[in-house]
């Protein structure tokens, strides 16, 4: 059994395939994911005109042989430009190989024509590339759940430019928190193991809601969770970055309700990502004084090194010294 099938079949829960070990004397590993909707949109760039574009509403399905160590990637609605609306490709299979840095399925192709145009086409994928672990589980509230990866990128006619990019973005990592304890003295506490951070995007209106889940901030506070709501953001080629004026200060909303929380703010907002690799980082001031709690709270200057996978070592440096 090669490596590459042995790593697919650890990381497929079976509800997710369509198909799997099928019939016959040689059984087949695969499965078949869809992607898109409201769950994605297209950063689209027209490399002649250096127009930019974001649609929603493509549709991709994604078929990977585990067995074969092949993926098939179709595409429907694809949009490129006011005029190139309702495209649909499929592409010829490729190989499935996997990234041992990122630790994602990595899928690339050149010089690709697609399988349902015609022989007087001049349709060319340039150069594809999708990164995928389709069955990523992460711990929410005690409960395991689901949050696959799909990044896209694709150029076609050496002409517009395709980034793929999620409308929920899920990222963890190492957070560190500064702050001054009862007496004065500076402290540090170093988390690797519960923080969270979810960052829906919204391409229309340029902004994200950022979520802050399980934040840890001492070594004998409890976690916190909050949101804001609203912040600006640009996107690129690569990712997304978002740099609000230095004074802005952002008011704390409670989950389920969306209550505010009376007196507690956030400012020195900083963050960027880069989607095909995951490297993101989001920096940040959050005053907690005003929660009335059965313990102390406060101010805690947070800068944070995450990803789509919590670092290897769960080993917490508690500062706290």
């Amino acid at each position: 059994m090669k490596i590459i099938k042995t790593f697919a079949l650890a990381l497929l829960p079976a509800a997710l395939l369509s198909s799997c070990l099928s019939s016959g004397s040689e059984p087949k590993d695969e499965a078949t994911y869809t992607y898109g909707g409201e769950a994605c949109f297209n950063y689209v760039t027209d490399l002649e005109t250096g127009d930019v574009a974001t649609y929603q509403g493509v549709n991709y399905s994604m078929r990977f042989d585990y067995t074969g160590e092949t993926v098939k990637v179709d595409m429907t609605n694809l949009k490129l430009s006011s005029d190139l609306s309702g495209l649909s490709f499929k592409l010829p299979e490729l190989p499935l190989k996997v990234d041992q840095t990122s630790g994602l399925f990595e899928i690339k192709g050149s010089n690709l024509t697609p399988e349902n145009v015609n022989a007087s086409s001049t349709t060319v994928f340039d150069k594809f590339t999708l990164r995928s672990n389709p069955s990523r589980m992460l711990l929410f509230n005690n409960s395991w759940r689901l949050y696959p990866i799909y990044l896209l990128n694709y150029t076609i006619n050496n002409r517009y430019e395709v980034a793929c990019f999620p409308v929920v973005n899920v990222f963890v990592g190492t957070t560190v928190s500064r702050y001054t304890d009862s007496t004065g003295s500076p402290k540090s506490y170093t988390d690797k193991e519960s923080n969270k951070y979810v960052v829906q995007l919204n391409h229309e209106k340029k902004t994200a809601d950022i979520s802050f889940y399980d934040m840890k901030f001492g070594e004998t506070l409890p976690t916190q969770s909050f949101m804001i709501k609203g912040v600006p953001v640009k996107f690129n080629n690569n990712g997304f970055t978002i740099t609000p004026e230095a004074d802005t200060v952002y008011k704390l909303y409670y989950f389920g309700n969306g209550k505010e929380i009376e007196g507690c703010s956030l400012t020195n907002l900083r963050a960027s990502s880069t989607l095909t690799s995951g490297v993101t980082a989001i920096n940040f001031t959050v005053d907690l004084s005003a929660l009335t709690m059965s313990y102390q709270l406060g101010v805690y200057d947070v800068s944070s090194s995450l990803g789509f996978y919590f670092p290897v070592s769960n080993d917490n440096n508690n500062g706290g010294k």
